[in-house]
Order: C-alpha cells, then structure tokens, then sequence
C-alpha cells in the first residue's frame, strides 16, 4: 500500500489497459461523448449574452477538464 497525503494509508488499486478496455459499455460511453463533441457548436456562439460568453471562456480557461461537468 502507499501513502497518500494526510488521509493514510488507502489501498490503491492498478488495472491494465487491456481489463479496463473490457468494460465495452464503458468504451462506447466515451466513444460516444468524443464523437459529440467534435460536432457541438461552440456554445458562445449560440448565446447572445455577453456576460455569459465571458464567463464561459473563462472557465474554459481555469479549469479545462472540470468545465465540461460546469457546463
């Protein structure tokens, strides 16, 4: 076991690529939200609010991998 930070000891568990690529509905899940939004229009350029727009790229900004669950 390794320690992680203030919390402990916390069993870290390791999976290999090829058992986490078994969970086929877990594939297609993701498959299915890269295709999505390849082709979503860009959301600033449906709104017409200016203080909209501002906030959303700047939360594109600070945080790229947590705005999508923001949005």
């Amino acid at each position: 076991m390794s320690k992680q930070g203030a919390y402990g000891k916390v069993p870290i568990h390791k999976h290999s690529k090829l058992e986490q690529l078994s969970h086929i509905d877990e594939v297609l899940a993701i498959a299915k939200y890269l295709v999505e939004e390849k082709f979503k229009a860009p959301r600033d350029l449906c709104i017409e609010d200016e203080n909209f727009r501002f906030c959303d790229s700047i939360l594109g900004k600070v945080s790229r991998s947590f705005s999508a669950v923001i949005r």
